[in-house]
């Protein structure tokens, strides 16, 4: 993941917001555009991760528990194993939460660093994996998954923070709101 690598670094370097104040509206919706195609990078990453982690988890817990063997019965609970951290984000109301889902351009590069972290044939060849080799890599993964979390609150802080200064500019009349309906 060189190339989203050298995109963190310059955002979250200090220098990314230094002088946000005067720079031109056009960089300055350049930058939150950057930010916003990396932040779909990394969403787009984290929910790979989270995916592999509940149905590793869930094949953990079933061999625990003495539960079928074979990748058959994963086969066969996937739908449901999946489901569950939709259910999980399902708000007081009872209705789904709906988040806005960009697929980044780079979205094979996000899936193939993932499928790296699980071993690659992992989850097709699941039942040849000892215990210790799935905790393994589900430590892996949770360790990944993680430091994604964490690369994805950072980014969108500095989105607040370009988001902020482009509202002020059109709060104090520095810049002209009706320019987006052109934009």
């Amino acid at each position: 993941m060189d190339q989203p690598r050298r995109r963190y670094d310059r955002i979250f370097s200090d220098e990314y917001l230094q002088g946000l104040e005067t720079l031109a509206i056009d960089e300055l919706r350049k930058r939150r555009t950057e930010c916003e195609e990396v932040e779909a990078e990394v969403s787009l990453t984290r929910r790979l991760l989270q995916g592999k982690l509940d149905i590793l988890k869930h094949d953990l817990d079933r061999r625990a528990a003495g539960g079928d063997t074979g990748i058959q019965s994963l086969k066969d609970k996937l739908g449901e194993i999946l489901a569950e951290r939709a259910e999980a984000s399902e708000g007081i109301s009872g209705q789904t939460k709906h988040n806005r889902v960009l697929v980044p351009a780079s979205a094979e590069v996000q899936r193939r660093e993932v499928e790296k972290l699980a071993s690659d044939t992992l989850l097709s060849h699941m039942e040849d994996f000892s215990r210790e080799e799935l905790e393994e890599v589900v430590d892996r993964l949770t360790a990944a998954e993680r430091e994604a979390s964490q690369n994805r609150r950072r980014i969108q802080t500095v989105i607040d923070v370009i988001g902020g200064e482009l509202v002020r500019r059109y709060k104090e009349g520095t810049e002209d709101p009706s320019a987006l309906l052109t934009s």
